[in-house]
């Protein structure tokens, strides 16, 4: 990490020639998040159900560089833009999912008990992750959903939905090695 105007900096290596700029994403020490303009964000809204949010990625357009790791890694970043009173944002392998709303006990609160089977994330309201990706032919794809049981009645006036920003971020490979 370098440091730039009193905030720490993710050097994520990005290529020149790329579209995204290392400069344009801080972290500054209360791990608030500054994005310029030059990272070419992406918005969606995040329903209940993995399914029907169909798959974040990979799709066609963003399946470089891969898929030899010599050709450079990937980060995807996402944030739970909420709204404040939406469930947390879950990510996962594939659209399995886990309603199981029992607890607490007498009143469920519509929000699942249960992580999803292949759940690897939960982000909540605000806040953000960096998930390194690996790119090229795939099995699996990376979903999300609102963290809340579709169709609840325990789930009030809450909202059903969830806004999130999102972008790929590639890295320049060292393909020479390294050297001492």
């Amino acid at each position: 990490m370098a440091k730039s105007n009193g905030k720490l900096k993710y050097d994520l290596a990005l290529s020149t020639t790329s579209v995204y700029d290392a400069s344009s994403v801080y972290i500054s020490k209360s791990a608030e998040l500054s994005i310029n303009g030059n990272a070419n964000l992406e918005y969606k809204t995040i329903g209940p159900t993995y399914e029907d949010n169909q798959v974040l990625w990979p799709n066609i357009s963003n399946l470089i560089p891969g898929p030899a790791t010599t050709q450079g890694k990937a980060y995807l970043y996402v944030r739970n833009l909420g709204p404040a009173n939406a469930a947390a944002l879950r990510i996962s392998g594939s659209t399995a999912m886990d309603n199981t709303d029992v607890l607490p006990t007498p009143t469920p609160d519509g929000v699942p008990d249960n992580y999803d089977p292949d759940q690897f994330a939960e982000i909540a309201i605000n806040e953000f992750a960096f998930l390194p990706i690996c790119q090229g032919a795939s099995s699996l794809g990376i979903f999300m959903r609102s963290g809340h049981v579709a169709g609840s009645v325990n789930w009030g006036t809450n909202p059903v939905y969830n806004e999130i920003e999102f972008m790929l971020c590639y890295t320049t490979p060292n393909t020479v090695g390294p050297t001492y």
